[in-house]
């Protein structure tokens, strides 16, 4: 979990450098190409808060334990034992 947020930051910025150096962008303005890599690492950054957030909450949130059968049935026998005394 502690590796999750940078692992979605750094794929998104090693997509978007690729895309930059494929399409020849970063030789015509370099400082936009910068831009939108710094911009793409904050949006994600921000991403990767919110998902490891909502992992964490779901991860570490109180599982409601349903009666098994075992448990009703025992519930049933105790209750017919305070009945017939």
């Amino acid at each position: 979990m502690r590796w999750l947020r940078p692992a979605i930051c750094l794929s998104a910025a090693a997509i978007v450098s690729i895309a930059d150096i494929v399409n020849g962008s970063y030789k015509v303005n370099a400082t936009l190409a910068l831009l939108r890599l710094l911009g793409v690492i904050i949006l994600f950054m921000i991403i990767g808060t919110i998902v490891t957030k909502i992992i964490d909450k779901v991860m570490n949130a109180p599982q409601k334990k349903e009666p098994e059968p075992e448990d009703i049935q025992l519930e049933d026998e105790e209750e017919e034992e305070a009945e017939s005394q």
